[in-house]
């Protein structure tokens, strides 16, 4: 099944998100 444009643009931004919150954890200790 094809997603549409929209939604595998959101998942992607979604995914990236999560990438960033979990590595800038990791280099920028609090």
């Amino acid at each position: 099944m094809m997603q549409t444009v929209n939604e595998r643009l959101r998942d992607e931004s979604i995914a990236h998100a999560v990438w960033i919150s979990r590595y800038s954890m990791v280099w920028l200790p609090e």
